[in-house]
């Protein structure tokens, strides 16, 4: 069966995982397109702000970390967000150990 989750970060951005694709809807990127990962591909890097998290979204690399090279996404997630930003990436994480099976 085929998942889809969606997660709305403020008014600004619309995270999409459909089946094993990763999408960022940015409302401010003017005409462009959405960033997409295979969930095989993709990194996540959350660090602690003073007002919540900074996720960095990208191309992960062998180590773990994000690649310098291609596009990737700097996301401000609130304190009020963090739990549902969570939860979808859980569904992400998921998404990637059915894709190494």
């Amino acid at each position: 069966m085929r998942s889809y989750r969606e997660c709305s970060i403020g008014n600004r951005y619309i995270l999409v995982l459909d089946h094993r694709t990763l999408e960022v809807f940015d409302r401010q990127s003017e005409g462009s397109s959405p960033q997409r990962w295979h969930v095989s591909h993709v990194g996540v890097e959350a660090q602690p702000e003073a007002q919540g998290l900074l996720v960095r979204i990208g191309l992960r690399t062998e180590d773990g970390k994000i690649s310098g090279q291609g596009s990737y996404a700097e996301i401000h997630v609130t304190a009020g967000e963090k739990a549902s930003v969570h939860h979808f990436f859980d569904a992400v994480r998921a998404a990637r150990d059915i894709s190494a099976d």
